[in-house]
């Protein structure tokens, strides 16, 4: 039952699923303070109306590294995963840039949602 009116809930708030990109590759600016992360959003839907939007970002630095993210919330909602996995298919590019207070100089990148490294093209 309380399934139920959670999903009641969410479905009357036509509120979508928010998550934490797991990023991997970001392109450093030429003056070292901009980091520019690509995703790839799916297709609109049928109304034309994109169903992916940037809902947040992170960038927290330390004098060894930053931590960056990008949160996205995803609209659409597809009745099987299948049909997920081949709207993201047919996506376009979107590029979100992070603005850094220092130049990144040395310091370490990762992501949020993994802790990982993520590789910079400079």
């Amino acid at each position: 039952m309380a399934l139920a009116l959670l999903c009641s809930a969410l479905v009357m708030a036509g509120c979508g699923a928010s998550t934490w990109q797991d990023i991997r590759v970001a392109t450093l600016s030429p003056d070292g303070k901009t980091l520019t992360v690509k995703l790839i959003f799916g297709a609109p839907d049928e109304t034309g109306k994109p169903c992916e939007r940037v809902t947040d970002t992170e960038v927290t630095e330390s004098p060894s590294r930053v931590v960056i993210g990008v949160e996205v919330d995803d609209s659409c909602r597809r009745s099987w995963p299948w049909e997920e996995e081949f709207t993201n298919m047919i996506g376009r590019a979107h590029l979100v840039q992070l603005k850094l207070k220092e130049p990144l100089g040395e310091r370490t990148v990762v992501n949020n949602s993994s802790d990982e490294p993520v590789a910079i093209n400079r």
